[in-house]
C-alpha cells in the first residue's frame, strides 16, 4: 500500500508524498480553550534565518489567524519570544503560528538582514517538542511536519517528523526540532535543512502572494494547506537541488520559484484544491475503512511498452484464524483493447530475510494475517518472514466534494462535475514497520555485472576504484566504484561507465542482520537516489546472496512511517468513480505487457 501505483505495495514492503494531500480541519470560528488556571509562559526561536518583527501566537482556534485573545508575542532581533499566559493544556491541543509581514518582518540571514520580500505562515505542529535549551523552535520544516498531522491526524509529532526526515534525506540523528541556525556548520545535515528552510519559507510567500491576487477571499487556512501540501509533494525535488548546488551558487528563491508552484491560471482547479483543503480529516481505524465491502484503489499506469492502462483493486476482511484474520485482494485492469473491468492475478514476490534466512514472500494482502488493536490500529504480518507493521486509518469525508481532486494526477480521469454522494468516505493510510526489513527483488534481474559474484564480499574488490573492470550499475545510467576492505568503505558514483565523476561520495558496509546472512549496504547520496534510481529514495539499497546469486533489493527501517501516495475509499465512493469513469488513450491500441512490480521506478 505504500508503493503507491498500488495498494498491494504496501503489504509487498510491509513496511515516503502524494500527488494532493488531504487537508484537516479547517475555519475560523471563536476562540476556544481560552487561558484557564495554571497559565505558564513558553519561550522559543523563530528561524528561517532569525525572524525579527514577526507576530507569534497561541492558534486556539486553530485558523492560523490571530483572533482577540491568543496569547501573543512579537519575536527580537535573534528570533526569540515568549507566550505569557498560557496553558499547558492548550499547548498540547493547539500550535503556535508565525506571521512573517512583508516589508516588516526581517530576515537575518548569516551577515545580511532582509525585509521579508512576501507574507508568510510558519507554524509548530501541538506539543511540540522543545530542544534541550527548552526552547520551542518554530522553522518551515515544523511547519511542514505540523501538516503531515494536520492532514493525517493519526500521526504522532515523532512518526510526522520521521516522515519529513525520510523525505529530506537527512539522518534520523538529525532533529527538526533544533534551532539549524546556530547548529549550521556542525553538520551537513544541519547546512542542508537550513537551506531547504529557506527554499521553503521563500516558496510559502510567493505562492500565498499568487493565491491571494487569483482567490481573495479564500480562506486562510485553506490557502496554507494547498500550498504546504504542494511544498511536501516537491520535497525530493528541493532536497535533491540542494544537494547538487554549491554553497556559492545556492538561490533559495531561484530553487523555490523552479519547484513550488501552485496552479493558479486556472481559477475552477485552484477552487477545487482549496476546496478539497477544507474536507476534514478525523481518526479513524482500519477496521471501519474495510467495513463489510472492502476498500478500494485506483490508479493509471504504463505498461512494459509505455501504452497507459487502469487498474483497481478491493480489499476486504476474510476469516478468523487462529493468528488473526485473512485479506483477500482482488485486482482488475482496464485497456484500451478490452476496454472493460477485468481480473487479473498478480504475482509480485520478493524475498525477504526473517530469523530462519530468505524466504520468498507474495506481495498480495492475502499473504499474511491482520490483528485489529485496541487503539483502533491494525498489525499486519507477513506468514513467511513474520515481519509486522502497524497500520494506521484517518478518514475524509468526501461527501458532496467534487471527485477529481482526490484522485492523483497520475489517476484516471473523470467526469468533470462529478461529485461523491452522501456516505462516501476516502481514507489515508499510513503504515509503520516494528523491525528493519531486508528485501531482495525476487524477479529475473538484468544487471550482469552481478552474474559473476558469488558473495557480497566480492563486491568491494570486483568494483574497485582505479580497478580496470567496469562500475556496477545501480539505477537508470548511474554506477558505482568502491574504496576500502573487509567490512566497510567509501563510494564513488559515475553518471553512465565513468563517463562522468559525481562530486557526492557515499559508503557501504556488511552487515549480518541474521546470523550467517551477510548484507552488503550501500548509503547512495539522497540526491543520486532521486534522479536515478528505481526504489523510492527514502529506502536503503542493499545487496545479498539469493539461491546463489547476488542481487539487488533495499532496505526499510523499523518505526520509520510510510504513507500511501495516494487514497483508498468505501463502496459508496468508489461506485462513483467507476460511474464517472472516461478513460482516454494516447498510444496505438495494443495488449498490455503489464511490468513486474519490482523493477517499476517507485514513487510513494
Amino acid at each position: 500500500m505504500i508503493d503507491r501505483c498500488t495498494l498491494r505495495k504496501v503489504f509487498c514492503m510491509v513496511a515516503a508524498l502524494g500527488t494532493f494531500a488531504v487537508a484537516g480541519c479547517g475555519g475560523g470560528g471563536g476562540v476556544s480553550g481560552g487561558v484557564s488556571g495554571g497559565s505558564t509562559s513558553v519561550s522559543g526561536v523563530v528561524a528561517d534565518g532569525y525572524l525579527e518583527k514577526a507576530t507569534v501566537f497561541l492558534d486556539l482556534n486553530d485558523d492560523k489567524q490571530l483572533t482577540a485573545g491568543e496569547p501573543t508575542a512579537v519575536t527580537k532581533a535573534d528570533g526569540t519570544y515568549t507566550l505569557e499566559n498560557v496553558t499547558a493544556a492548550d499547548l498540547k491541543a493547539h500550535a503556535i503560528v508565525v506571521i512573517a509581514e512583508k516589508t516588516v518582518t526581517i530576515n537575518h540571514e548569516g551577515n545580511t538582514s532582509t525585509p521579508v520580500a512576501d507574507k508568510y505562515i510558519l507554524s509548530t505542529p501541538p506539543d511540540a517538542p522543545k530542544n534541550p535549551e527548552g526552547k520551542v523552535v518554530i522553522t518551515p520544516l515544523t511547519t511542514l511536519i505540523h501538516n503531515q498531522i494536520e492532514t493525517n491526524p493519526v500521526l504522532k509529532v515523532a512518526e510526522a517528523e520521521a516522515v519529513v526526515k525520510s523525505n529530506l534525506g537527512v539522518a534520523t540523528a538529525t532533529s527538526l526540532f533544533e534551532d539549524f541556525v546556530q547548529k549550521k556548520g556542525a553538520s551537513a545535515d544541519y547546512d542542508k535543512v537550513s537551506k531547504v528552510a529557506q527554499v521553503v519559507a521563500t516558496a510559502i510567500g510567493n505562492n500565498m502572494t499568487a493565491i491571494k491576487a487569483a482567490a481573495p477571499t479564500a480562506n486562510l487556512n485553506d490557502v496554507i494547506k494547498v500550498i504546504v501540501a504542494e511544498v511536501v509533494n516537491q520535497l525530493t525535488t528541493i532536497a535533491n537541488t540542494v544537494d547538487t548546488t554549491s554553497t556559492s551558487n545556492f538561490n533559495a528563491a531561484t530553487i523555490a520559484t523552479t519547484t513550488v508552484n501552485v496552479d493558479t491560471t486556472n481559477s475552477t482547479t485552484l477552487q477545487q484544491n482549496l476546496t478539497q483543503a477544507s474536507a476534514p480529516a478525523a481518526v479513524s481505524s482500519f477496521q471501519t475503512a474495510l467495513g463489510t465491502d472492502g476498500f478500494f484503489w485506483i490508479d493509471r499506469r504504463n505498461d512494459n511498452m509505455q501504452s497507459v492502462y487502469y487498474e483497481y483493486g478491493v480489499v476486504k476482511l476474510g476469516a478468523l484464524g487462529a493468528s488473526g484474520y485473512a485479506l483477500t485482494e482482488d485486482y482488475f485492469v482496464y485497456t484500451a483493447l478490452n476496454p472493460t473491468w477485468a481480473v487479473v492475478t498478480r504475482n509480485d514476490n520478493s524475498y525477504v530475510l526473517s530469523k530462519d534466512g530468505w524466504k520468498l514472500a507474495n506481495d498480495n494482502a492475502s499473504a499474511g494475517t491482520l490483528v485489529f488493536n485496541a487503539d483502533g490500529t491494525a498489525t499486519w504480518t507477513i506468514t513467511a518472514s513474520g515481519e509486522s507493521e502497524v497500520i494506521t486509518v484517518s478518514k475524509i469525508n468526501v461527501a458532496g466534494k467534487l471527485i477529481g481532486p482526490f484522485i492523483t494526477k497520475d489517476n484516471a480521469p473523470f467526469n468533470a462535475d462529478a461529485a461523491f454522494p452522501a456516505g462516501a468516505e476516502a481514507y489515508k493510510m499510513t503504515f509503520v514497520p516494528k523491525s528493519d526489513r531486508y528485501s531482495i527483488w525476487a524477479g529475473n534481474d538484468s544487471n550482469t555485472s552481478l552474474m559473476a559474484i558469488k558473495t557480497v564480499s566480492d563486491m568491494p574488490s570486483t568494483f574497485a576504484v582505479g580497478g580496470t573492470g567496469m562500475g556496477l550499475y545501480i539505477g537508470r545510467d548511474f554506477s558505482v566504484k568502491f574504496t576500502g576492505t573487509g567490512t566497510s568503505g567509501a563510494a564513488q558514483f559515475y553518471v553512465g561507465q565513468q563517463q562522468q565523476l559525481l562530486a557526492i561520495t557515499g559508503a557501504w558496509k556488511i552487515v549480518e542482520p541474521v546470523a550467517g546472512y551477510q548484507v552488503f549496504v550501500l548509503d547512495v547520496p539522497f540526491a543520486y537516489k532521486a534522479q536515478y534510481m528505481y526504489d523510492n529514495p527514502s529506502r536503503g539499497v542493499i545487496f545479498a546472496s539469493v539461491n546463489g546469486a547476488v542481487k539487488q533489493g533495499s532496505v526499510e527501517y523499523a518505526n520509520v512511517p510510510r504513507m500511501d501516495g495516494g487514497l483508498n475509499f468505501n463502496k459508496i465512493a468508489f461506485d462513483a468513480i467507476n460511474a464517472n469513469f472516461t478513460p482516454t488513450w494516447s498510444s496505438p491500441v495494443v495488449s498490455p505487457v503489464l511490468p513486474a512490480a519490482k523493477r517499476v521506478a517507485r514513487k510513494m
